[in-house]
């Protein structure tokens, strides 16, 4: 693993890493999810580099090394959509291979939104840990809208918190962790509890750009706008609650097929959120590679 900073057309840089191989099959860009970091992708990233492919993950605004954790900049939802459009660009060019997409949580909304901007970049993008349509998102909106201004927007969210992860956290009582609704696999989530760069609580803006990201993407002129030269597939675990227990990830498939999409879907019996962190990821693992390398 090379750490790597990524300087942006808007004067900022965003840290992460990258893993490369000689002469590599194609390029793998990992776009993480909320309040998590690159680096806890590491061993999914190896597999895929001793599998023969570049391997590079970018840290969010307000994640990992870049900036505050869970406060990052105004916009950052629609900005991550265009560095992220950017550096796939420049790759695409330096090494002259295909580019994929594997998405995960907050990032699988960003990569949605990307696929209904760019779809013609990238030729193969993983939904993992997603969701369909959600009409409390613009209820939700509404009230970040109502409730978010200058004197709150920095600060640790309570309100907009409970209505999105704390609803998680109350699907899966643990005495263990409130964090157990990520994972069956109760060591991936003692480490997610443990690490300093995880788990932490975002800021009322965050919420609020965030919302602002939900509300713009599955709508049907937008989805028509995905290529149906590019390959989806949409995946996640049966008991995830970010996917509404799987529900959500079908809904967002007949979507997307309604549409026209080059899709597929696969949902895990058994797993929760994390399904590259839960026991049998190797499964997980081998599935993907494949979703990779068929033609």
């Amino acid at each position: 693993m090379e750490q790597i900073e990524y300087k942006t057309k808007f004067g900022d840089s965003l840290k992460g890493n990258q893993r490369i191989v000689k002469d590599p099959k194609a390029i793998i860009v990992i776009v993480t999810g909320m309040a998590e970091h690159s680096e806890r992708y590491d061993d999914f990233s190896n597999f895929l580099n001793a599998n023969g492919y570049f391997v590079y993950c970018l840290d969010h605004y307000g994640q990992g090394k870049n900036g505050e954790l869970g406060n990052p900049c105004d916009d950052y939802f629609f900005k991550m959509v265009e560095v992220l459009n950017d550096f796939i660009s420049e790759k695409k060019a330096e090494i002259g291979k295909e580019v994929y997409m594997f998405s995960h949580s907050m990032g699988s909304f960003v990569a949605q939104a990307y696929i209904e901007k760019y779809s013609s970049n990238i030729s193969k993008v993983v939904l993992c840990g997603t969701n369909g349509r959600n009409p409390l998102v613009k209820v939700g909106l509404l009230l970040a809208k109502i409730m978010v201004h200058k004197g709150n927007r920095n600060k640790k969210a309570k309100f907009l918190h409970n209505l999105s992860v704390g609803a998680y956290e109350k699907v899966v009582k643990n005495e263990k962790s409130h964090n157990a609704w990520i994972s069956y696999n109760e060591d991936n989530v003692k480490c997610y509890d443990e690490d300093p760069l995880s788990g932490y609580r975002c800021t009322n803006g965050f919420y609020l750009n965030f919302l602002k990201g939900l509300a713009s993407i599955q709508k049907s002129k937008n989805v028509d706008a995905i290529s149906n030269s590019i390959k989806v597939l949409i995946t996640g675990g049966e008991d995830d609650p970010v996917g509404n227990n799987s529900k959500g990830l079908s809904k967002l498939f007949k979507l997307y097929k309604k549409h026209n999409v080059h899709v597929s879907l696969k949902i895990y019996r058994n797993m929760r959120h994390e399904i590259l962190n839960e026991t049998d990821h190797q499964i997980v693992y081998d599935d993907l590679l494949n979703f990779f390398e068929e033609n």
